[in-house]
């Protein structure tokens, strides 16, 4: 962002899309716009193939223990952002 926030620290609601970014991360990481959609492509099919191994681990773990984790996960994560703010 031109003001010198750190887009990593807002919400994923609020975060810019990758397109919008994209060259801001290309000069930023000093990579051509070729490598930036490979790591983009990379990034996704990765995120496809994890669902496989986390909806295996959900259906052996079970509804209840899953939804109390991600409570949990979710009021750490909450805590450590508003604390560190």
């Amino acid at each position: 962002m031109p003001d010198g926030r750190s887009w990593t620290r807002l919400p994923r609601e609020a975060q810019p899309p990758p397109v919008a970014i994209a060259g801001e991360l290309t000069r930023a990481l000093s990579i051509c716009a070729a490598a930036l959609s490979t790591v983009e492509a990379t990034s996704f099919y990765v995120y496809s193939l994890l669902h496989f191994a986390v909806g295996v681990f959900a259906c052996s773990q079970g509804p209840r223990r899953i939804r109390t984790a991600g409570a949990a996960i979710a009021a750490a994560i909450t805590t450590e952002y508003y604390v560190n703010a």
